[in-house]
């Protein structure tokens, strides 16, 4: 509360000081301070946090209203170019940015690159709305064998991380059934070999299970499953490290650009709907260090 205390002070300042420097007699921010976010970056102490994209193997925005989903680390082989039956439509109720995918149980969307070194550690994540649902709404490779996974909505009201181990035996982390209604939360799933499988719900760990010895697989990302998932995704990432819950956190509360936080000394500023919805984890200590 101290943090946003001092960022609401110094947005104030700052905008004051600008309304003077215009010789105008009321200040243009007024109450609702976050309106004048963008031109308090970088000035004094107060700076936008760092975008986590170019940390990330692949990040899909999904503002785009149609066609393809660029990339935004920018391998255009990750963009998701191939529609598999219909393309799931951009639409206005979205978490981040300007639109989400609105996506039918005939649609789906998938990469050219077939990730042949995707092999643990790994962390998947994505903004998802939908009923509860028996439906995979994250996948590499649309197959049940050794190499792939799948981030699900379970049907009776949770989230599901699964995973395929070099034998093909599964491993699956499944949450509570906390989450009965529909409406946007941010689900994660981190991966290590030999190790464990972790769920994370709205930046909190939800559930963990053991995993076996990873395998890597050429199989292509997909987003949806082209067969029963339906629903909105949102901000969906794919990164080649099993990130800490702090981390995770971080995506959820600040998005992987950023943009939902002020980064001021170390300490962080959430603003928006994600400091909501992830109001319940732990921020990394200091705001301007990358994922861990």
């Amino acid at each position: 509360m101290r943090a946003l205390a001092r960022s609401v002070a110094a947005a104030l300042f700052l905008c004051g000081l600008e309304a003077l420097a215009l010789g105008q007699t009321r200040s243009t921010c007024g109450p609702a301070v976050a309106s004048c976010g963008p031109a308090i970056v970088g000035s004094g102490d107060v700076t936008a946090a760092p975008s986590w994209v170019s940390s990330m193997l692949a990040a899909w925005m999904l503002d785009e209203p149609s066609g393809t989903r660029v990339n935004a680390q920018g391998t255009t082989a990750r963009d998701l170019s191939n529609t598999d039956n219909m393309d799931p439509i951009g639409n206005t109720h979205r978490m981040e940015g300007t639109m989400s995918a609105a996506v039918t149980a005939s649609s789906a969307k998938h990469t050219n690159d077939t990730f042949p070194s995707l092999v643990a550690p790994l962390t998947v994540g994505c903004w998802v709305d939908s009923s509860p649902i028996a439906c995979a709404f994250v996948m590499h490779d649309y197959n049940t064998l050794a190499g792939t996974f799948q981030l699900l909505r379970t049907v009776a009201g949770g989230f599901a991380f699964s995973a395929y181990d070099s034998g093909a035996a599964i491993h699956t982390a499944t949450t509570a059934n906390s989450w009965n209604a529909a409406g946007f939360h941010h689900v994660a799933g981190t991966l290590v070999s030999g190790g464990s499988l972790i769920v994370y719900v709205d930046g909190a760990q939800q559930a963990t299970a053991a995993m076996g010895t990873a395998a890597a697989r050429n199989g292509a990302f997909y987003l949806s499953d082209n067969y029963c998932f339906g629903g909105y995704l949102d901000e969906c990432f794919l990164g080649s490290l099993a990130m800490s819950a702090a981390s995770i956190c971080r995506v959820c509360s600040c998005g992987i650009r950023g943009e939902q936080c002020t980064c001021s000394g170390a300490s962080y500023a959430t603003k928006g709907r994600n400091a909501t919805a992830c109001g319940s984890c732990t921020l990394p200590a200091d705001c301007s260090a990358g994922p861990t």
